[in-house]
């Protein structure tokens, strides 16, 4: 779902809450918290019981996609752990295996 910018607050909101299934786990991915992105999810979270990864980065996605048909409980540890394993710096002249 990516939010409308010409729309309110409230009509992004009905929109992806029409697009989650009833009494499914669903896992919301968002870039930055406070973003509008971010308070249209947490509201999800709250009202839907959501849950929710703010600071997403592309191998939170990846591995979300990858895995995602494994129990939250899983799921959610394995998506914030990748994101986390793929942040590093890299010196120069140093090497890194990948």
């Amino acid at each position: 779902f990516s939010v409308n910018p010409h729309a309110t607050q409230e009509q992004n909101l009905t929109g992806l809450s029409s697009i989650i299934p009833i009494h499914t786990p669903v896992l919301l991915l968002t870039d930055v918290f406070g973003s509008t992105s971010s308070n249209i999810c947490l509201k999800l979270v709250h009202s839907l019981g959501c849950e929710m990864v703010v600071g997403v980065n592309l191998p939170m996605i990846l591995r979300g996609l990858c895995y995602r048909h494994e129990p939250m409980q899983t799921l959610l540890p394995r998506v914030i752990q990748a994101g986390t394993n793929s942040i590093f710096s890299i010196e120069h002249g140093a090497t890194r295996n990948m």
